[in-house]
């Protein structure tokens, strides 16, 4: 019986990965490559993962910049705007630059859709929702900051192994 490879962590690359939280509405998410990445993500191929950037790239904006949720000055950022114009949730790796009084290693909300925004079905070539759903999570409702390890398997720099989720 053969086990799938234990991918590896892709160590100060800053990585954007894409997961659904239990609604269906997507995440977009930005290691600096020191943030918890899921292991699933990690082992789509390159080819996959383009794929995923494609199609998230191809949303149509949908929002306003004047409509937009941003937390906090330190983490707005066009890209991140430009995710939440799409109805996308961007989220930012806090740990040593984080906007919040105490520094927390958790993913941070950098912009996201209005909160009165409808979450539209993703398009019909997002066949990953299965493979990269957060467990428990959702967006909408997390607050400013989104624990990926309690919800998936995930990658840290210096860990040999995934972490499991509770």
């Amino acid at each position: 019986m053969s086990h799938p490879t234990v991918p590896v962590y892709p160590y100060a690359d800053d990585v954007t990965w894409y997961a659904f939280d239990v609604d269906g509405a997507i995440g977009a998410f930005t290691s600096n490559g020191y943030g918890p990445i899921p292991v699933p993500w990690l082992r789509l191929s390159e080819a996959q993962k383009d794929a995923v950037h494609e199609i998230v790239s191809r949303l149509p904006l949908r929002f306003r910049e004047d409509e937009l949720v941003i937390p906090s000055a330190q983490n707005s950022g066009r890209d991140w705007e430009d995710f939440a114009r799409q109805g996308v949730f961007a989220f930012d790796w806090t740990f040593g630059h984080s906007a919040t009084v105490q520094p927390v290693e958790l993913y941070e909300l950098a912009a996201s859709p209005p909160p009165w925004a409808k979450l539209e079905s993703p398009p019909e070539r997002c066949r990953w929702r299965e493979l990269l759903t957060l467990k428990g999570v959702r967006f909408s409702a997390e607050g400013r900051h989104v624990d990926v390890e309690a919800a998936v398997d995930c990658l840290l720099p210096g860990r040999g192994s995934p972490s499991s989720p509770t």
